[in-house]
């Protein structure tokens, strides 16, 4: 094929530019002709500079690569689309369909309301990053009473915490909620049998926390949470059990300012310079004693605390990471991957 311009490292550039995707719009006459046969070219020489840069092209349901090889007439002003994410590379579908079919992530929040908030922007700034464009996500929120949960969890009424939180499950599912996330690590002692039982899928905090570990080659962790969660024997046993990692906890005078910390101050995004200095010397403690990194196993720690204050010493928040899988639902539904129960 005669060549019609110069090759382009359209990565580097997409990257140099912040570029998550290239759209190009092409028209042509409905009779073949020099208009027409322009098309053509143009088609193929884009075609040619994708393939080199290891892209391709995604078009609209409308107009299939069959019908363009064959030189059939397509209509003016048709759209061509072609999406490529910053983070991973993948080439994404795009569709002129509108609404865009997309899952319904329901968020179980209010656990605080600060970890809701956080939640909610996070899921739309990181699935903007890869879609591009105004797309962002279809979320439904249902957000409990921080008061009652607050009681449940220091009088350790677990069942009586166990039928509040079904109820306000069911409301995410009848909302057409596809993915379930629970905010608060400390909850996920009752909402994780309560999804046992529903065929909604649901995301546990711990696994996708567990898999980071794991793939950083991790055998030994600590754990920052309230005290039911720093206290669980089901969360040790699930992160021993499905990622092979043991973990270390905080002396108990320790675990009491960790705990007191998240609930008077972190839940009301108070964050105050000596209860940072209170972790940071916590966390040291936990390395000293043989953690090779450290869990935030409260959606809200890293608030105050975060990678950035410990370097060298691996950091796994349990907000992101959670954030991140739930994400990577939302996407391989689009990408028609399949999605399945973690």
């Amino acid at each position: 094929m005669q060549r019609t311009g110069p090759d382009i490292d359209l990565t580097c550039e997409m990257k140099r530019s912040g570029l998550s995707a290239i759209c190009t719009t092409l028209a042509t006459e409905y009779q073949q002709g020099d208009a027409y046969d322009r098309f053509l070219k143009g088609m193929a020489s884009m075609d040619r500079q994708l393939k080199g840069n290891g892209m391709k092209r995604s078009l609209t349901p409308a107009v299939g690569e069959r019908m363009v090889r064959m030189k059939s007439k397509p209509k003016l002003g048709q759209n061509y689309d072609i999406r490529r994410s910053r983070s991973t590379g993948t080439v994404l579908p795009h569709t002129e369909t509108r609404p865009l079919p997309q899952k319904t992530i329901g968020i179980l929040g209010g656990m605080s309301n600060q970890a809701t908030s956080e939640y909610y922007r996070m899921l739309n700034e990181r699935l903007n990053a890869r879609l591009g464009g105004w797309d962002n996500g279809e979320i439904v929120i249902v957000s409990v009473n921080f008061g009652n949960i607050e009681y449940f969890v220091r009088q350790e009424q677990w069942d009586e915490a166990e039928r509040y939180l079904t109820e306000k499950i069911g409301r995410l599912e009848r909302a057409g909620a596809d993915l379930i996330l629970c905010v608060s690590n400390t909850l996920h002692r009752v909402v994780e049998p309560i999804m046992a039982t529903r065929a909604t899928p649901f995301i546990h905090i711990a696994d996708p926390t567990g898999a980071a570990i794991q793939r950083a080659g991790l055998r030994t962790i600590g754990l920052l949470g309230t005290m039911p969660a720093m206290r669980s024997e089901d969360l040790r046993r699930r992160y021993r059990d499905s990622f092979g990692v043991g973990m270390i906890t905080p002396n108990d005078a320790d675990m009491v300012i960790v705990d007191r910390i998240i609930f008077d101050e972190l839940v009301r995004r108070d964050l105050r310079a000596e209860s940072k200095r209170e972790y940071l010397r916590i966390v040291d403690d936990l390395r000293a004693r043989g953690a090779e990194g450290v869990i935030l196993g409260c959606t809200e720690i890293f608030l105050l605390i975060g990678q950035a204050d410990l370097p060298g010493f691996p950091v796994f928040d349990t907000t992101e990471l959670h954030v991140d899988a739930a994400v990577e639902f939302v996407l391989a539904s689009q990408l028609g991957e399949g999605c399945h129960r973690t």
